[in-house]
């Protein structure tokens, strides 16, 4: 009886050490999975900092451009700015010149039509040139004065003065007071008593000499005539 007992404890003894053994592997792979587990998160966790830390740097990157747009803006709108003040400056040059030019075509044809005397127009410009000498006195600024056009003749420019091939033709012709306007000026390096062929289909009809200059017109006496001379005949530096 007792080798019985005996034999049964020992094999009820293995069936326990054989439960405790398989419980044990059972807990041993869970440890296993569990620090398996830990590591992935540690590793996890790992790249979620280095994401962090990318993100940050790039968020400073934004900044940075932020701050440079910024300051790109301001400058582009000084610049704007600049820019609108130069355009209203540069478009009340050209109303004034507009209105001086307009000023110049009234001149010019009422001298050419005849309705305007010469001495009238004499006159009426010296008048408008005290008016502006008064008024340049009465702020301190030196006045400038602008010779008056007139169809007399006036004395020869020096001989020295370089001459070179002159070409142009007639804006107006003056019949009554014997006189064309040219379009050709002081830019274009004529002065007064320069003389030019008028040429008509490559005939020469007349000569005229200059006897008054502007910046991009002149007046000249007719001093020989073989054809009436007209509005577009071409005039030639002799």
């Amino acid at each position: 009886m007792k080798i019985d007992e005996i034999i049964k404890e020992k094999n009820d003894l293995m069936r326990k050490i054989k439960f405790k053994e398989r419980a044990m592997d059972i807990i041993s792979r869970e440890l296993v999975n569990e620090k398996e587990g830990r590591r992935d998160i540690s590793e996890e966790l790992l790249k979620l900092k280095d994401e962090n830390v990318k993100l940050k740097e790039e968020l400073r990157l934004v900044n940075e451009k932020k701050i440079e747009l910024q300051d790109d803006l301001k400058t582009a709108i000084e610049k704007r700015n600049k820019l609108q003040a130069r355009l209203s400056q540069l478009e009340g040059l050209l109303r004034e010149k507009a209105l001086s030019f307009r000023e110049l075509e009234e001149e010019l044809s009422s001298i050419v039509e005849g309705k305007v005397s010469v001495s009238t127009e004499r006159k009426r410009r010296e008048k408008k040139i005290s008016t502006s000498q008064k008024i340049s006195t009465s702020q301190k600024a030196t006045p400038i004065e602008l010779p008056p056009i007139v169809v007399g003749r006036e004395g020869n420019s020096s001989e020295s003065s370089a001459k070179r091939k002159l070409e142009g033709e007639i804006l107006a012709v003056n019949s009554k007071d014997n006189f064309v306007i040219i379009d050709l000026g002081e830019s274009a390096g004529v002065e007064k008593g320069f003389r030019f062929n008028v040429v008509r289909d490559n005939d020469v009809i007349g000569t005229v000499e200059v006897i008054e200059t502007r910046q991009e017109i002149s007046a000249a006496d007719i001093k020989t005539v073989t054809t009436p001379f007209k509005d577009g005949d071409r005039v030639v530096l002799q």
